[in-house]
């Protein structure tokens, strides 16, 4: 389920990179050639990143990251202040980083 909006931004971040080398590609964002790499790292790397770390702890509170990362960098296309979109991967980016202290793999 959550794979399909993670492939979705990496063609919609490939699409970015081809409007960004210059390609002749009808634009449906105004903001959509600046977003190739948030749309790579956050929607589609984040996103899948942090759904494999969600299935292994087997926690439904891990889920919360791949969503809110993969709303976050759609809302990042959208209309929408720039920011709101970047406050979505921002809290995406927390159960993440806690699903890593809570399985022991980035103790120090």
């Amino acid at each position: 389920m959550l794979i399909a909006p993670a492939g979705a931004l990496l063609l919609l971040g490939l699409y970015a990179g081809l409007v960004l080398i210059g390609m002749p590609l009808p634009v449906f964002a105004d903001r959509l050639a600046e977003l190739h790499a948030p749309l790579l790292v956050f929607g589609f790397v984040g996103t899948l990143i942090s759904l494999e770390r969600a299935v292994a702890l087997r926690r439904a509170w891990a889920y919360a990251a791949p969503v809110l990362l993969a709303v976050g960098a759609l809302l990042a296309l959208s209309p929408a202040p720039p920011l709101r979109g970047g406050r979505w991967c921002c809290s995406g980016c927390w159960p993440t980083s806690r699903s890593t202290s809570r399985s022991g793999a980035a103790n120090p």
